[in-house]
């Protein structure tokens, strides 16, 4: 008879348990209105305030410069076009326009180029992709804005493969603002994709 009790008892507290943890669960979500995402992953998505890229490409909050098609290969994303002269040597890239970052700052070419001179600043650590200038942009001796939504890449050497070294986590573009001088993250990353983090618990 004892044994049952214990049982029923113990039924009962697991029960008791399960229940209080649904709440908590359903009170966390209330806090949030319908065009919040909680995301919970098994290894943290945004490492750090100094992660080479902070966000993972498939969190959607930032967009790359050059991005992959359906079979692989380069594709437009925030560069809408691109030209390539002198055998590879020079790349011109035209932007998209009407584009703004998720704190109301205009994507344009200064954008670009606060990002490549982020880049020039030193290899950012990554848990998943490191961010490095030599890797992603070999031989590039100069990068320089044309005009509001026109940069130029100069190499030393012809570079024919650069749009599939650019592609994705080659090229990814976020606020000026989110840097500090030596160019790691202030806070959370700016991007201009379709999700903007409002919240990092690992910044708490």
């Amino acid at each position: 008879m004892k044994r049952i009790l214990s049982l029923i008892l113990l039924l009962l507290t697991i029960f008791t348990i399960g229940c209080g943890r649904q709440e908590e669960e359903k009170n966390n979500i209330e806090k949030h209105d319908k065009n919040t995402v909680v995301l919970a992953a098994y290894r943290h998505l945004a490492p750090g305030n100094k992660d080479g890229l902070y966000c993972s490409r498939i969190l959607d909050v930032w967009e790359p410069l050059i991005t992959k098609d359906d079979d692989n290969k380069p594709a437009p994303c925030l560069a809408q076009s691109w030209e390539m002269r002198d055998g590879g040597k020079e790349w011109i890239f035209h932007l998209r326009q009407n584009v703004y970052f998720h704190n109301g700052t205009k994507f344009n070419a200064d954008s670009v180029i606060a990002n490549f001179d982020r880049m020039k600043k030193g290899y950012k650590r990554s848990s998943f992709y490191g961010l490095n200038m030599e890797t992603y942009y070999p031989t590039l001796l100069k990068y320089e804005k044309l005009d509001e939504y026109t940069i130029r890449l100069l190499f030393k050497e012809a570079n024919i493969n650069e749009l599939y070294k650019m592609t994705d986590f080659g090229s990814p573009i976020y606020a000026p603002e989110c840097f500090d001088e030596d160019g790691n993250f202030k806070r959370v990353a700016i991007g201009t994709g379709s999700y903007k983090i409002t919240e990092n618990a690992i910044n708490k």
